[in-house]
């Protein structure tokens, strides 16, 4: 491992050479099974998590409920509904525990907090000017009463637009403070912006569309991956390379960690091939009943439905054709595809495999920077979310469409 210090941030330069770790993984227990016990009949498993004690909340969508399990696969509770009362969900999308246990989960306009045992404790606003938050929650290792960002959130700008994630020329890493009324954002760093061309445009049955600023972002730009570290620092990786960037609790950055690999450039065969791919997904996933998405209509002079339901069925596989047709691309395939941080803070880098939008190899770091080695591919998946004793949770699907949650251990060799 060499360094360089550049403008007070350390390059630091990792091995070139992968150093083969071996993925010694034992099963502790498996849920989710329509067969299964009525607790563990899942209908839309959105996100998981562990408590301090390995304790494992599951956030099903389908149900509007969070059921926790025991660090021996038992039931322990099912606490949740859907409502408009306090505490109920309306569109519950995301789960993390906070440091001292706490539940939150986000739903539409709003955090809502639970004790560790499932009682409702509160609920905290979204600011006025943020319509949605995207991406997942991290527990903000260093406090109790705030969570770090791995996404962005959607705002209204005076004029009544959608504001660009990345309009002011950065993209912010962003620390949503939980303690009072209202969702406080605090950019704790500022992450690059991947530029841009402008959203494609085209006719549908004489009707003209533009996703605008709701579009989503192309193909293969590198997304803002953030992971957090005990004492409330953090990691985030911004660009097409592998540079894995590390941030003091309260400071700047200062470590940059590389590795000599390289984007690969987007040919006419990648975007081909990669088109292919989402029609395919896209065919397969087909739903009549389906979620609608918005484009912007100037004709309308407003948003309006893609995909309306009034339209007839061959009309709206029509339009999501042609969304996946005009796909916009980035220039290039980022090295790095997730990033996720452990208990004792090691680093693990996943990164990309032989083909473009495939999984390859995961780099394992220490809290200091340090490679420890590789995962190969196929070894371990990135797991869902990482517990205490090197525990493990995998979120699968099986050829129906069926979820579980397996959870494993990593032995340390």
């Amino acid at each position: 491992m060499t360094a360089s210090a550049v403008n007070a941030q350390q390059i630091v330069k990792l091995p070139a050479e992968d150093r083969w770790l071996e993925a010694t993984l034992e099963e502790v227990y498996r849920v989710g099974s329509l067969m299964g016990e009525e607790w563990e009949q899942f209908g839309e498993i959105r996100d998981v998590a562990f408590g301090s004690g390995g304790q494992l909340y599951i956030l099903d969508a389908a149900a509007s409920a969070v059921t926790t399990v025991s660090p021996a696969g038992r039931h322990v509770r099912t606490f949740g509904r859907s409502g408009d009362g306090p505490g109920d969900f309306r569109l519950p999308r995301r789960l993390v525990v906070l440091s001292d246990d706490r539940v939150v989960v986000t739903d539409l306009g709003r955090f809502h907090i639970f004790t560790p045992a499932g009682g409702f404790d509160r609920s905290v606003r979204l600011g006025n000017d943020v319509v949605r938050v995207f991406g997942r929650l991290l527990a903000d290792r260093g406090r109790t009463d705030a969570v770090m960002l791995s996404g962005w959130v959607h705002r209204i700008g005076g004029d009544g637009e959608y504001e660009e994630p990345g309009s002011a020329g950065m993209r912010p890493v962003l620390r949503l403070a939980l303690g009072a009324n209202t969702v406080a954002p605090e950019t704790v760093a500022e992450a690059w912006v991947p530029p841009r061309a402008d959203p494609p445009e085209f006719d549908v049955s004489g009707r003209r569309f533009n996703m605008g600023s709701r579009a989503d972002p192309p193909t293969f730009e590198p997304a803002l991956l953030v992971g957090a570290l005990p004492g409330g620092g953090f990691v985030f990786s911004d660009s097409s390379a592998y540079a894995i960037k590390m941030v003091r609790p309260g400071g700047a950055v200062s470590r940059i960690l590389t590795r000599p690999f390289h984007a690969e450039p987007v040919s006419d065969r990648i975007r081909e091939q990669e088109t292919e791919r989402q029609l395919a997904i896209l065919e397969k996933g087909f739903d009549p009943g389906g979620p609608t998405r918005m484009v912007w209509s100037p004709g309308a002079g407003r948003a309006v439905e893609a995909v309306s339901p009034d339209l007839p069925e061959a009309s709206r596989r029509e339009i999501r054709r042609l969304f996946v047709e005009t796909l916009q691309f980035y220039s290039e395939v980022p090295v790095v595809r997730a990033l996720g941080t452990t208990g004792d803070g090691n680093i693990w880098v996943q990164r990309r495999g032989e083909e473009p939008a495939s999984d390859g190899p995961i780099d394992v770091l220490d809290i200091d920077g340090r490679y420890l080695g590789s995962y190969p591919t196929g070894a371990t998946e990135m797991p869902a979310a990482f517990g205490p004793g090197g525990l493990m949770a995998f979120i699968e699907t099986d050829e129906f469409d069926l979820q579980s949650v397996v959870v494993r251990r990593l032995q340390k060799r």
